[in-house]
């Protein structure tokens, strides 16, 4: 009876329990939050860099095919564009404003992973395929939090 009544005169007199909550709320709940711009940068830049992987990797097989060379090349652009804007270059944000937002650079890259989809060659496959299913969980992602990026 003596603690609910010191409980009441302490929140009477604006002051806090043991836990620093006030006595006469009820303590909030800690809410984790899905945070992506601690991870999207890695992740990003991971897709990019698996991009490039890629495209040497066409290099590598010595094709004497044209369009293959010519699509290594915008590859390896391409994967370059996303590394440069997740490390902040001017240049690359004031060009590419939509790598800017998540749902941009989710689009972006299942942009990239479709172009790069190719069945002859399995490594540019799978590539394409998690450069696809990343682009995905970027729009998601950017559609279940609140982007205000």
């Amino acid at each position: 009876m003596q603690t609910s009544q010191s409980q009441y005169q302490g929140s009477q007199m604006g002051q806090s329990n043991q836990n620093n909550q006030p006595v006469d709320q009820a303590p909030q709940p800690t809410s984790r939050r899905w945070a992506p711009e601690k991870w999207s940068k890695f992740v990003s830049s991971g897709a990019g860099g698996l991009v490039i992987a890629a495209a040497i990797v066409n290099f590598i097989t010595l094709t004497l095919d044209v369009r293959i060379v010519i699509l290594s090349i915008h590859y390896i652009i391409l994967g370059l564009v996303i590394i440069l804007s997740d490390f902040g270059l001017q240049y690359v944000q004031r060009n590419f404003r939509l790598l800017k937002f998540m749902t941009g650079k989710g689009l972006y890259l299942i942009f990239l992973g479709t172009i790069m989809f190719d069945s002859r060659i399995s490594f540019q496959l799978l590539a394409s395929i998690v450069v696809m299913m990343t682009g995905f969980s970027f729009v998601v992602g950017a559609l279940t939090t609140d982007e205000a990026r």
